[in-house]
């Protein structure tokens, strides 16, 4: 799939486990297709922690440099990205483009819900 057609976000979905309220991710049917497919997207890299060349990072549709948390519409839509055989990019300001392989994230809380994995810049 190319960066030009937009994925479908995910859907939050609200539980209740052992008295607490877990919010759980929910993936439409059209976006559960995409698990395990390739696929190009387009954004601006986000870095997870401190430094200039990274293998993973947060794809984001807002450059790095406007703040996310503000504005009417809370926190854009990110995923997040692994570059393939451990290499490393410098940290771009410009927009890339990724392609990688789709892995929807139900489980882990402590992540973001979608995953592009063994990725690779095509535009930098």
């Amino acid at each position: 799939m190319r960066f030009g057609k937009p994925l479908t976000p995910c859907s939050i979905k609200l539980t209740r486990l052992i008295g607490k309220t877990v919010y759980t991710p929910y993936f439409p049917s059209k976006l559960s297709k995409l698990d395990g497919t390739s696929v190009e997207l387009q954004g601006y890299m986000v870095p997870l922690k401190a430094g200039l060349r990274h293998n993973r990072f947060l794809l984001s549709v807002l450059p790095v440099q406007q703040c996310m948390f503000c504005g009417q519409n809370g926190i854009p839509p990110m995923v997040e990205v692994t570059l393939s055989d451990n290499n490393k990019v410098w940290l771009k300001e410009n927009p890339v483009i990724v392609k990688g392989y789709v892995k929807l994230n139900e489980k882990d809380r402590s992540r973001v819900e979608i995953f592009i994995r063994d990725a690779a810049l095509l535009k930098q």
